[in-house]
Parts: C-alpha cells; structure tokens; sequence
C-alpha cells in the first residue's frame, strides 16, 4: 500500500517536472532571434529594420559609428560581438588581410542577382573574388559650395580648401583618410600613397590651414552648417550635398537652392560601403538573411528614399524616374566613377604613420 502511493507520488512528481521542461523547451523554441549590426550612423531606414524583423522573426540590433577608424576599433577592440557590419572598402581590405572575415554563403542571398556588375567589379578591388562582401551604397567625395560666396572658377579645383579669403568659412571632413584626400589632391599625388615624404607634405599643409576652418564636422554636421549658411564650402559624400540642395520633408530638412555639388578636376575617391560578416558571428545565416532582405527592391528602395546616397541595386535603379537616374549629384557618371581612386588598405605601419600625422594636425 505504502509503495503503491510512493509510486503515484513519484509519477506525478515525474509528470511535473517533464511539464515545466517541456513548456521550457517551447519557450526556448519561440524566443526572438536577433543579430548585432555595427554601422555607420543613419545608413538604415528604420522601417526597412522593424519591417525585416515582421518578416522574418529576426530582430536587428543597430550600433552607430562616425567614421571608418572609430568602426574599425570598435568591431577589433569593443566589448561588443557583431554578426554584421557595413564598413568602407579600405577597412574590408584590412579585414581580409588579418583574417577576420568569413566567406558568404551566396545560397542565402539570393537577391545578390540585383546588384550591378559594375560595383561588384569595382568591389574586386579590396574583395578580390567577392568573396566577403556585399555593396550597401557608393559614391564619391565632393566638395559642397554656397554660389554667393565661391567663384565656379574657384570650385574647379581643391585649392579652394586652402585660399585665405574663405578664412573661416571652410568645413573639413572629421575624417583622416577624406582630410588627407584634399591636400595629396591638391599636391598632386594619389590618394593611396605610401610615400612618406608626400604624406609629410599633405600634412604640412593641412596644419597650414587649420587658423582657416570653420571646424572639423561628420557628413550631417556639414550639410546642416552648409543648408544654414554658415559655411562657404565643405567637403562632403555626395548623397549628403543632394539632401542639402533639395532637401527631404520627412527629414525635415529644408535644403539651399544656393549650393552646388562638384567634384574638382583633380580627381577624387570613389568608395564603397559594403556589408561583410565577422569570423566571430554566431548568427551567420541570419546575417546572411538581412543582407538578402537588403538588396530585395522594396528594402533598397526605402534605404535609398532615407539618405539620397546612391544605389548599388541595378534593379532598384531601373525603376527609378529618368531625372533621379540622371542626377550626377546621387548617381556621378561613368567618367568620375572610372576616374576615381579607390582607397586602399596601407598597412599597419603607414596606417599608425596617417593617424600620428592626424593627431599632430588637430592638437
């Protein structure tokens, strides 16, 4: 009698117990996946990340970062562990070089079929076998002036970074290699050189110009100071200087008929920002399913519609109206994007030589 109740106790107490693990298990089964995404600020329509996350069950974590150097330590030395991140194309270089990266599964993006050639061609530059990395936008670096301040003539070239009578009315990139890009530009010399003395030269005349800047700002920054009137020229991405000409109501932001896009006769950089997964990801196909998601059409297409930067999506492209394609200041034309250099990874030592440099022009 004892032992027949000991083991009804003992069934019910087994039946508990396999009850909560069960309901364990399931809510294990239903709980939200995410990935950790690291990018530059304001690169991704909030709607397309809400949207994706509908869709597919997978919630994306965003972190911001301003620049090519901040993202770069903080994907190698950050308390953080990121499944995705959208870098430039000299970093993707670095990337491959030290072996952070791993291969994609191009299985999982099938909408990479919507990606020009052309980008995935300029891309083999720093992603020789395009192995690692998806175009997210592209564009140039350009100069934006007010036409009631800067002569066109003076706008031809990048000199005009460094004429005393615009003393107080430059704005420069807070950025070393886009900085750098204006003196070695106006030197004569290539964005990618690995020639000291060149880079001693630049450097020269940037701390020569720094009593003539307004300030040192981040592309958003440059834009507003420039839609207001407070500067007469800065360096900025072309997708920027667009917003600032036309403006965006749902940005709120009201443009200035008075400025003008260009990009001098020198030369300029042609870049890409493109999405690559860390060795370190532990939500690999999940990565991989945002990056599809990505370059769907409708993603693209809201992405495009937020910043104004320009598209690397062919198919996205080919719906858009005859006047946005033909807009040089979104889309530049064959000649400035074959005209352009990419940047390129330098190396560890010349890469701690630019930011030694870069510390001696803004102390």
């Amino acid at each position: 009698m004892k032992k027949s109740v000991f083991v009804r106790i003992a069934a019910a107490v087994m039946a508990i117990v396999l009850c909560v693990c069960s309901m364990g298990a399931l809510a294990g089964c239903t709980k939200t996946r995410s990935i950790n995404v690291l990018v530059y600020g304001q690169y991704i329509d909030l709607d397309v990340i809400s949207n994706f996350k509908k869709e597919n069950g997978i919630k994306v974590n965003v972190d911001e970062c301003d620049t090519p150097e901040e993202l770069y330590n903080k994907a190698v030395n950050g308390d953080q562990s990121y499944d995705l991140i959208c870098t430039s194309d000299y970093i993707i270089e670095r990337f491959i070089k030290e072996n952070r990266l791993s291969e994609l599964n191009f299985d999982n993006i099938p909408n990479i079929k919507n990606i020009g050639e052309v980008y995935l061609e300029k891309s083999r530059s720093f992603d020789p076998e395009n192995k690692y990395s998806v175009p997210h936008f592209w564009g140039t670096v350009g100069v934006i002036y007010n036409t009631k301040m800067v002569s066109e003539e003076d706008a031809k070239s990048w000199k005009m970074f460094f004429n005393e009578k615009y003393s107080g009315k430059i704005i420069m990139s807070n950025s070393i290699r886009d900085s750098f890009l204006v003196a070695l530009e106006a030197l004569g010399y290539s964005l990618n050189t690995t020639d000291k003395a060149q880079i001693d030269e630049a450097k020269q005349l940037l701390i020569k110009q720094k009593p003539m800047l307004k300030a040192y700002l981040v592309e958003t920054e440059a834009r507003d100071a420039m839609i207001s009137g407070e500067a007469a020229m800065a360096l900025v991405y072309n997708g920027e200087a667009y917003l600032a000409i036309e403006g965006d109501e749902e940005q709120n932001i009201s443009g200035n008929p008075d400025l003008k896009f260009t990009i001098p006769e020198e030369g300029t950089n042609f870049w890409i920002d493109s999405w690559v997964v860390p060795t370190y990801s532990s939500n690999k196909a999940d990565a991989e399913a945002f990056i599809n998601y990505l370059c769907g059409v409708e993603a693209a297409k809201k992405n495009f519609e937020y910043i104004y930067y320009s598209t690397p999506n062919q198919a996205l492209y080919n719906e858009l109206d005859p006047e946005v394609q033909q807009d040089e200041d979104i889309f530049p034309s064959r000649e400035v994007i074959d005209k352009g250099e990419v940047y390129h990874d330098l190396g560890a030592d010349l890469d701690a030589y630019y930011s030694a440099s870069w510390k001696e022009i803004k102390s």
